[in-house]
């Protein structure tokens, strides 16, 4: 098995400076019937991390007997952060986030035909935002329309974020629906509506070019981040990795020629990646070599970073001759694709 891990990059890593619950890893399973090697991808997403004032609570934080919050977490602790994928009928695209106590759900429909004419523009695609909250939402009751000061203030915000990112241009005359509905609040309604928005439009741009399943979503930290500081060859980003996206890919060798096989690799590397680069607005969010794709054209910095020129160093001291040389591994873009002839 072999897999492309990409991380958050150190941009981000200021957004959550420490995990303090252990990951969820999904296991890998290998078919009975057909021989496949999975090629897996995971890239952080982006997470955002501010609000307007009016998401803040301003009530007092409680603390029972034990010292913890009301969610179960110790005054220093970070809310968990979850993200449920179920497909909602009808939409695009779709994700729930559950950030500590709060929830939000958010379907995007399109590009499809604009409803009217009026919202029509011959040169991009309009983007609408609407923005739902729960009366059961809050302790007060309190019902808000769509006409709520608050409630258009955050759709303008969510607006704002995707505009510039979304790539209109290529869907004139049509219309993209982003529907935002808060179940749940404690705070941090707008990060939690971005990261849904974003999750539900790469996933389902991803499953749209064939990738058969997302084999799920982990949240590093632990003995990762703890030994930030040990001297190694792994990229400085794997140790400040937050989020990670795994994509699979499978094949029956009896079924498919090696031709065909090869381009499903290169369809995962040359086409899925970028979309998982869109997300997390980095070009450069690292990899771990001893689970990476060979086929990772920037290797040198996807896997090592910063590491890269003292482990060339090494390779030259103790390996002047390339006797020993592994696909995307240091030293190797001075080979072939097979690793059979120097360039």
């Amino acid at each position: 098995m072999r897999c492309t891990i990409r991380h958050a990059a150190s941009a981000h890593a200021r957004i959550l400076t420490k995990v303090l619950f252990p990951p969820k890893i999904d296991k890998h399973r290998r078919g009975s019937t057909e021989q496949h090697l999975r090629w897996c991808v995971q890239k952080p997403l982006m997470l955002a991390s501010y609000s307007p004032h009016w998401c803040q609570s301003s009530r007092i934080e409680i603390l029972n007997d034990g010292g913890y919050r009301s969610d179960g977490r110790l005054p220093s602790e970070l809310r968990s952060l979850t993200f449920d994928l179920s497909p909602q009928a009808g939409a695009d695209g779709s994700a729930t986030v559950s950030h500590g106590l709060t929830q939000v759900l958010v379907s995007v429909f399109g590009p499809r035909e604009a409803k009217s004419r009026a919202q029509t523009m011959h040169d991009r695609a309009a983007l609408n935002v609407e923005v739902a909250v729960a009366p059961f939402s809050t302790g007060d009751r309190r019902k808000r329309g769509r006409g709520d000061k608050r409630i258009l203030e955050l759709a303008a915000t969510i607006k704002s974020t995707f505009e510039p990112v979304v790539q209109t241009t290529l869907y004139p005359r049509s219309q993209i629906d982003i529907f935002v509905h808060v179940l749940q609040q404690d705070g941090g309604v707008l990060q939690a509506a971005v990261n849904a928005t974003e999750i539900g439009k790469a996933y389902t741009a991803l499953l749209n070019q064939g990738v058969p399943g997302i084999l799920g979503h982990m949240v590093g930290g632990g003995k990762v981040a703890e030994n930030a500081n040990v001297s190694n060859a792994v990229t400085p980003k794997w140790r400040t990795a937050k989020s990670h996206v795994i994509l699979s890919q499978g094949w029956n060798d009896t079924a498919m020629t090696p031709a065909d096989v090869m381009q499903l690799r290169r369809n995962l590397t040359t086409l899925s990646t970028p979309l998982l680069d869109a997300v997390t607005g980095e070009s450069d969010a690292g990899s771990y070599s001893s689970e990476g794709d060979v086929l990772e054209p920037k290797f040198q910095t996807t896997f090592f970073g910063p590491n890269y020129p003292r482990l060339t160093k090494v390779k030259a001291t103790y390996d002047p001759h390339d006797l020993f040389i592994v696909g995307a591994g240091v030293g190797s873009e001075r080979w072939d694709a097979d690793g059979l002839c120097r360039k």
